[in-house]
């Protein structure tokens, strides 16, 4: 019985990490084709990432959320953002987690649009 106890344990633990991995994966791509994009507003690309994300489940509602703070911290630590800025993109990030969680079947792109206009004016 303990065999088969901690033997469900280790594949569930595998499991689980091969969850963030491909959550993390994921949100890679999708940080890559968003930064190749231009004139895209830079709030609705931290918004419709983390939307994106967070319909994927915990898993990757909860990556996202340590990797985008991890970024906010990197930003104002070395000079890329101002606190102000990395304040903003993180009440961006809130707000897309939110919608996707809300919204897990709907089009991120445009549930974001209703808040944040996809492109600089």
């Amino acid at each position: 019985m303990i065999l088969h106890i901690c033997k469900k344990k280790i594949i569930d633990d595998l499991a689980d990490k091969q969850g963030y991995y491909n959550s993390a994966r994921n949100i890679y791509n999708d940080y890559k084709y968003y930064s190749a994009q231009k004139g895209i507003n830079d709030k609705y690309k931290h918004t419709v990432m983390n939307c994106r994300a967070a319909q994927n489940g915990k898993k990757s509602e909860d990556t996202i959320a340590v990797l985008s703070l991890l970024k906010e911290l990197k930003d104002i630590s070395f000079g890329g953002n101002t606190v102000a800025e990395s304040d903003a993109d993180y009440n961006a990030n809130i707000l897309g987690r939110r919608l996707g969680r809300e919204n897990p079947e709907a089009d991120c792109d445009a549930l974001v649009q209703k808040y944040i206009p996809k492109y600089y004016k």
